[in-house]
């Protein structure tokens, strides 16, 4: 069962680092330009990086039994801070 673990974890880590040291790799050479880089980065953190999270939070399960105990914990808490506050 850890051998399998471990090979699943390994093997989800190793596309990131592919691509992390092949990002620093063509920056390294100056592969697209200088100024490439730039809009790069706007890009990925503007709309990517979004649509990433907005698609992910869209296609997640939603069993709302799960989340009952926890949605009541946070009530219970937010009730307690508001009665301490007052």
């Amino acid at each position: 069962m850890s051998i399998n673990l471990n090979t699943s974890i390994i093997g989800a880590i190793i596309p990131i680092f592919i691509v992390i040291l092949s990002g620093y790799a063509f920056r390294k050479i100056k592969f697209p330009g200088e100024g490439f880089w730039i809009y790069a980065e706007r890009i990925t953190y503007y709309v990517l990086f979004p649509s990433l999270l907005l698609q992910k939070i869209a296609t997640a399960p939603l069993d709302l039994a799960e989340y009952i105990p926890m949605t009541g914990a946070l009530y219970a808490a937010i009730l307690t801070m508001a009665a301490l506050v007052l």
